[in-house]
């Protein structure tokens, strides 16, 4: 009896643990957050998504994104991006920004990563060049 009660034990362990690693973000990003690690999701025809979520690297490059993957998993959304806009409802505890490139794509990252503010700060000077009257 004690067996039984120790095989459903670890079993229920190794489900909490699987379903506690599916709900993690893969997500890093540097001290500045110039360079930071977050999903992509390519968007097909009429802006929908298209395909699944990837883990990319990023690195800002003054007013775009240069979007690098390992291995191919990834490869058709490398290029230089730019952040075009962000989300007003994310989903809870994210952000998501809609970028333009090679095609457009989602950007998804938590809400308190440290290159929100690099995302914001580039989304804001792409409004203000082209509302020049406005700002």
């Amino acid at each position: 009896m004690a067996d039984v009660a120790l095989t459903v034990g670890a079993v229920i362990a190794c489900v909490a643990m699987l379903v506690a690693a599916s709900r993690m973000e893969p997500h890093w990003a540097s001290k500045d957050g110039q360079r930071f690690i977050a999903r992509v999701q390519a968007l097909g025809p009429h802006d929908l998504p298209d395909g699944q979520w990837r883990e990319m690297r990023f690195l800002v490059d003054g007013d775009s994104l240069i979007v690098g993957s390992r291995g191919f998993r990834g490869s058709r959304l490398r290029g230089h991006y730019v952040v075009v806009a962000k989300s007003p409802s994310p989903p809870a505890k994210k952000a998501i920004y809609v970028l333009s490139g090679p095609q457009r794509a989602l950007l998804r990252l938590p809400e308190n990563s440290r290159a929100i503010e690099r995302l914001d700060a580039m989304l804001a000077a792409r409004v203000s060049r082209s509302n020049p009257g406005n700002g």
